[in-house]
């Protein structure tokens, strides 16, 4: 049975905060090539949204098999 290492990737989008954010996506295509490069494979994504649907943090949830 495979057994799973977890990681989770946070980062805040740029940007005003009430408008929600950008986010910069040869900078994530770039942490994420590298992460996969280290084996790591991206199960999921989300937001924490705030007030009015802007979004405060993603968070990146990785996986990787363990020992």
């Amino acid at each position: 049975m495979t057994k799973w290492t977890y990681h989770v990737f946070k980062f805040s989008p740029t940007g005003t905060l009430f408008r929600g954010g950008k986010i910069d996506d040869d900078w994530l295509m770039k942490e994420l090539n590298a992460l996969g490069a280290e084996g790591w494979e991206m199960v999921t994504a989300f937001t924490s949204a705030i007030a009015q649907g802007a979004t405060n943090e993603v968070a990146v949830v990785m996986k990787k098999p363990g020992n």
